[in-house]
């Protein structure tokens, strides 16, 4: 203290010294220091942006874009469709109609995907052992014949549940999908022989659907002969 005295410094100008090299120092630790090639001023701030939600693909962005209007999807509510939803909930009082619905078209969209590419391997787990064979059984009977059948949803106008039952601690619900779609027949050169991509035809499927009491899984148990049907505007 004194050799400080002595040097011309008293004691205020330490206290002040000490207290600049304490504010320098906490200065230091929050912002960082600067690399030698970068200088503090010269660093950009990076702007964080929310995280978008990931983009759906698949049957999910088809579900999306093909979701019934509000009308229709109180059709799945409508007299007929309660009274089966009321036998339902006597067995399982976790079911919710709406869920249920967005489940079928999930389904059927898989149906048709699957005929479309010709890879039923994919839905096997989706169907009863019948449903799969009558939908192997179509696709090989036209390949057979030389061409493809090809359909594309433009739309759901409504999916009802119909009926309900409960049979050895399994559901069994049916319901009835009305869509527009288009079916084009292709040959085995990939040309266009029947059918039109833009001209819709009005299409009623109606199917059964199992859920395993044990799997707590909903399976597509039988099938309606329209989603295996190769008529077109002109005729096959």
């Amino acid at each position: 203290m004194l050799l400080i005295m002595s040097n011309g410094f008293n004691l205020s100008d330490v206290i002040l010294i000490a207290a600049t090299c304490m504010i320098i120092k906490k200065l230091v630790n929050v912002l960082g220091v600067a690399s030698n090639d970068i200088s503090v001023s010269d660093k950009v701030m990076k702007v964080v942006t929310p995280i978008e939600d990931e983009p759906k693909s698949g049957v999910s962005k088809i579900i999306a874009l093909c979701r019934p209007n509000k009308s229709s999807v109180k059709d799945a509510l409508s007299p007929e469709a309660e009274k089966a939803i009321k036998v339902i909930k006597q067995y399982d009082i976790s079911f919710e109609p709406r869920r249920f619905v967005k489940i079928v078209m999930d389904k059927h969209i898989s149906m048709i995907e699957a005929l479309n590419s010709g890879a039923l391997k994919g839905i096997k787990s989706d169907c009863s052992d019948m449903v799969y064979n009558q939908l192997n059984d179509h696709m090989t009977n036209n390949k057979n014949r030389g061409f493809l059948v090809k359909q594309k949803i433009a739309k759901y106008d409504s999916v009802d549940i119909i009926d309900a039952q409960q049979l050895g601690g399994h559901d069994y619900l049916k319901v009835r999908v009305k869509l527009q779609l288009a079916r084009m027949v292709y040959n085995r050169d990939g040309d266009l022989i029947a059918g039109d991509p833009a001209e819709l035809s009005d299409v009623t499927d109606e199917l059964m659907l199992r859920k395993d009491s044990i799997k707590n899984k909903w399976q597509i148990w039988e099938i309606g002969s329209s989603l295996i049907s190769n008529e077109v505007g002109s005729g096959v």
